[in-house]
């Protein structure tokens, strides 16, 4: 490692809910994410001829946000790292319900933010470094309307022309029918 101390930041990765995908019917929702350690927190180096370098990072608090209300922060789970070659996993996994979600258009902010610490034999310090991830969704929770008082029944009718009559329970953009698995037949709109 040359140069010192790296301060690659932390990667957040929303998994769920996807980014401008829409969800049907759903007021209740995972968040799903990842936190990543970037590789250069577990590493021990000479920094120079005379010096050694030695680094690590934790993970101090992850916070969320929906539809820019205030944050909640939550625990960061990281209970750590050691000088390893086989370090304490880098990817912390983060799963929680979000409810009352509203029909519409919904963002999420996740943020993370960790102390990269570094040692060498000329100085110890410390750096701050965070990093945050934005996605977009959306809820529809469009219930289809209702078919009241249907004129037909489940039976087989003895002439060739049935008289359909029925009501919805509110506004439509198209009404049809379909006979017998055939091709739908659209109804042009209410008839006397």
């Amino acid at each position: 490692m040359n140069g010192g101390p790296n301060y690659d930041p932390l990667l957040v990765n929303v998994t769920s809910p996807t980014k401008n995908q829409v969800y049907n019917n759903s007021t209740i929702m995972q968040l799903n994410f990842t936190v990543t350690k970037p590789a250069v927190w577990f590493t021990w180096s000479f920094y120079e001829i005379w010096d050694i370098y030695y680094g690590q990072g934790n993970v101090t608090f992850i916070r969320y946000s929906i539809d820019g209300k205030p944050s909640v922060t939550i625990p960061a789970k990281d209970n750590g790292t050691g000088l390893s070659y086989n370090p304490i996993p880098n990817t912390l996994d983060y799963s929680l319900t979000m409810q009352g979600l509203s029909q519409g258009l919904h963002t999420i902010s996740v943020s993370a933010e960790g102390v990269y610490y570094y040692w060498t034999t000329v100085k110890n310090s410390n750096v701050v470094v965070g990093n945050s991830s934005q996605i977009d969704f959306y809820i529809n929770n469009y219930t289809p309307p209702e078919i009241l008082n249907l004129s037909t029944s489940n039976e087989t009718y003895q002439i060739n022309s049935v008289p359909l009559n029925f009501t919805v329970n509110e506004p439509t953009s198209w009404i049809g029918y379909s006979l017998d698995g055939k091709a739908n037949v659209t109804i042009g709109g209410n008839k006397p």
